[in-house]
């Protein structure tokens, strides 16, 4: 919110600017393409408006039902009905509509000379955008500037537009618009700064791999040449035609050097984008197809209606953006007239730099259909400068009524900043929910209470104010901590939070019966969510019916079971026995539990057993490579060492490379008295690390454990310590002690209890030293620790 309002402040800064400049409008400033901007501006404060419940009601207000959710809650006041599901968010988004409107009025206040300068910055902010990323990525700097780091997306460059698809939507923008300003000079050497930019943002977008974004700047590349080719009759654009079509073949070459990642994005995500905005669609009953959810208010209403377990804050589609937040009517219209107005432009263009920035627009919308960028305000106040400058009024008006106008659309603007700028910091739900969460962690009950009254006023519908004041209601043991979470299972049916924190809250409670049904509930909405808990409880009560009856639906079964053994630390051997045991019943072949059952075989000399599970097991997951190494061990704890090196080479002839068959390699030739190959491997495995500590340092702890299989103390020694040089890290030196009494090298030991003592005063090897320091002295020579 603090970005928002230092850009909406700095748009009405240029509008007055412009204003105190222009102080008369010659030239048309108001027509139906400002009138249509402003009546959805207007509609979306009016959204926001608290209305009486009667008005509410019928309208089909949706923020009646939250205010009969949380009527009665002792941490929630009465809220406001108003059109929009989250006026907090709708506050936001009005400041967001005057920095449109009034970067609009003020690149049209510039008249038909203004398009240039305001290209020109453009292009500018692209580069500059681009070149901060690259800077970070040279520097190998995950926090920009040093100041932020990002919390909810993973981009490929980190540049102030972090999200890598909102920078390539911008960067496209700079491309064809750069392409535009080099089409409209006259020799060479005036065109080769703006191709170099074009190129450099094109090269952008291929490296953030935005899928939509190389679609649109191909399309915009290929649009731009037909045109320039249409209206190529003199030799003034003779150059322009090759520039076009040279920045085009650029943009399809990178694309296509990053087919393959592009490909596997396309394998991974598919068109999940598409498939979101239909479903968001379904936002559009009742009367919302009329009145909208409120601008801004997708996020929870979505998760609301449609009952979804992750959280999406946008439809990623423009379209569906407008429809379900303004409604159907304002929508409609308003993509109507400025599309119309835009190609009408076009049509009539008759200067290469128009012609592009048109093109520009249409391109970076055309992203919008699987994107968002356009609801940032960093961006949209570009593009809305860049439509104010192509888009001249078509009808003349009066300059005097004009003028009045503008200077009472300023100050509605500055009124309305003034009044919402303040409150709109800190008011958005991300932090608010941060501000809940130090208050909880803090204990602070009074700030806790008094920022969830403020946050419900302001987003009445979100869901995770709701499952924090839960929590935090359930560890007080407030009576009202199961009126919340029964808040949000109805704002966010889908969601597993609430039902894993019921869980914890009942198990608390004594009450193990519902506490088992709230975590299969969780389980069922999200696998893993509720595994803490359940951990909790059967390691308490470790009976194999409460697993059973906390397991969710069959075809989710196995998995729960499977994360149950696997991550439930303390848990009885006889019940994770039993667990794998009913996975196995299922699932004969089941990797997880077939492994820990080998383990199991193998400390009660059942080898010959364990191999036979794990050939079993391999027939259905081949490309495991933890099986065959499994498999590996068992055949060489049984002696088997000729089988142990056919499994080896069975599961490299399935390219199957990876560190844990090199140590198992190791190992097979350790067993087969090769001690030069076991070296060799050892070396080879260290400079397969890259460098990563914690793989040299278990290489060297490795080559410690078989060097003592072989009798060679003096170089099991030496890896142990080498691993801890490595990595200080007292597995090693524990290691290398225990061979070194056991060897009879007590002085040798002594010291390393010495070394141990001192990292770690209070652990055991201080004792141990202790102890050792009352043993005779060995007659034998012993080396010296390095």
């Amino acid at each position: 919110p603090w970005s928002v309002v230092v850009i909406v402040g700095l748009s009405v800064a240029s509008l007055g600017t412009a204003l105190w400049v222009r102080r008369s409008t010659a030239s048309p400033v108001i027509d139906g393409v400002f009138v249509t901007m402003s009546v959805a501006w207007l509609w979306t404060c009016l959204q926001a408006i608290p209305l009486p419940s009667a008005v509410a009601r019928a309208l089909g207000s949706r923020s009646v039902q939250s205010a009969e959710r949380l009527r009665g809650l002792a941490w929630a006041d009465a809220t406001n009905f108003t059109i929009s599901y989250e006026p907090g968010s709708t506050h936001l988004q009005i400041l967001i509509g005057i920095g449109i409107l009034s970067t609009f009025l003020a690149a049209r206040l510039g008249g038909a000379s203004g398009l240039r300068p305001i290209a020109i910055a453009s292009v500018v902010s692209a580069v500059l955008i681009g070149l901060v990323g690259f800077a970070h990525q040279a520097a190998g700097a995950d926090v920009l500037f040093g100041v932020y780091s990002p919390r909810f997306t993973i981009t490929r460059l980190l540049a102030p537009l972090m999200n890598s698809n909102h920078l390539a939507g911008f960067s496209l923008m700079g491309a064809l618009v750069a392409a535009g300003l080099a089409a409209e000079q006259g020799n060479r050497q005036k065109q080769t700064p703006w191709i170099a930019a074009s190129v450099f943002c094109a090269l952008i977008v291929a490296w953030s791999l935005s899928r939509g974004a190389i679609g649109a700047l191909l399309s915009g590349f290929v649009i731009l040449a037909a045109w320039l080719a249409s209206r190529n009759r003199s030799e003034d654009h003779a150059g322009t035609i090759p520039a076009a079509v040279v920045g085009a073949t650029l943009a399809g070459v990178v694309a296509f050097a990053g087919l393959e990642p592009l490909l596997r994005r396309f394998e991974t995500e598919g068109l999940d984008k598409l498939e979101l905005g239909m479903r968001g669609l379904r936002l559009l009953d009742g009367s919302t197809w009329l009145l909208g959810v409120g601008r801004g208010a997708f996020s929870s209403a979505f998760v609301t209606h449609e009952g979804a377990s992750d959280r999406f804050t946008h439809p990623e589609n423009l379209v569906v953006q407008w429809t379900t937040e303004w409604g159907l009517p304002i929508a409609l219209v308003l993509l109507l007239v400025l599309t119309m107005a835009l190609w009408k432009r076009f049509r009539a263009a008759d200067d290469p730099l128009t012609a592009a920035v048109c093109i520009a627009i249409f391109s970076l919308s055309l992203q919008n259909l699987v994107d968002f960028s356009l609801e940032m305000a960093g961006v949209v106040v570009v593009v809305a400068a860049l439509l104010g400058a192509v888009l001249p009024a078509q009808r003349a008006s009066d300059p005097r009524r004009s003028r009045r106008l503008l200077l009472v659309s300023f100050g509605v603007f500055a009124t309305v900043l003034a009044a919402l700028g303040p409150q709109a910091l800190g008011s958005d739900t991300q932090a608010i929910v941060d501000q809940l969460t130090q208050h909880m962690q803090a204990d602070d009950e009074a700030r806790f209470e008094s920022t969830l009254r403020r946050g419900l006023t302001l987003h009445p519908g979100e869901p995770a104010l709701a499952l924090l004041a839960g929590a935090y209601a359930g560890t007080k043991r407030h009576p009202d901590a199961a009126r919340w979470l029964s808040v949000v299972m109805e704002e966010a049916p889908e969601w597993a939070a609430p039902h894993a924190i019921a869980a914890r809250w009942l198990l608390a409670e004594g009450r193990t019966d519902q506490a088992l049904l709230e975590i299969r509930h969780a389980e069922q909405r999200r696998p893993g969510s509720a595994s803490k808990v359940l951990c909790e409880l059967i390691t308490g009560y470790p009976r194999m019916d409460y697993v059973e009856r906390a397991a969710p639906a069959q075809d989710q079964r196995i998995g729960f079971l499977n994360r149950t053994a696997s991550s439930c630390g303390g848990l009885p051997t006889e019940l994770r026995a039993e667990i794998d045991a009913a996975i196995l019943k299922d699932d004969p072949t089941h990797a997880g539990a077939v492994l820990r059952e080998t383990r199991r075989l193998a400390t009660r000399a059942g080898s010959g057993d364990a191999v036979d599970l794990l050939q079993r097991s391999l027939e259905n997951n081949e490309d495991n490579v933890t099986l065959w190494v499994a498999l590996i061990q068992a055949r060489l704890q049984a002696g088997e060492y000729e089988q142990a090196q056919s499994a080896l080479n069975e599961a490299k002839a399935r390219t199957l490379d990876s560190g844990a068959l090199n140590e198992a390699k190791a190992r097979i030739e350790a067993a087969l008295g090769e001690t030069d190959a076991m070296r060799a491997t050892l070396t080879r495995l260290r400079g397969q690390s890259k460098g990563h500590a914690a793989l040299i340092a278990q290489s060297f702890t490795l080559e410690g454990e078989l060097e003592a299989s072989l009798g060679n103390i003096d170089e099991a020694l030496a890896a142990y310590e080498a691993a801890d040089a490595v990595r200080p890290d007292t597995a090693a030196l524990q290691h290398a002690a225990s061979l070194a009494v056991k060897s009879g090298r007590l002085a040798y030991a002594r010291r390393i209890y010495r070394t141990l003592c001192n990292r770690r005063p209070d652990g055991p090897a201080c004792a141990q030293e202790a102890r050792l320091s009352k043993e005779p002295r060995p007659a034998s020579p012993e080396r010296a620790m390095p």
